[in-house]
């Protein structure tokens, strides 16, 4: 398994930006999730 994943480094770069994705879709869902009200003044 280690001499695979040696021979075929791509596979850091995709896991790579997997996450990097992953981690922004998280944000934004977390960031719906905690979106304040907006109250107007009367």
């Amino acid at each position: 398994m280690r001499k695979w994943l040696h021979d075929r480094p791509w596979i850091w770069i995709v896991v790579f930006l997997a996450c990097l994705v992953a981690g922004s879709l998280v944000t934004v869902v977390i960031a719906q999730l905690n979106r304040p009200e907006i109250v107007r003044p009367r």
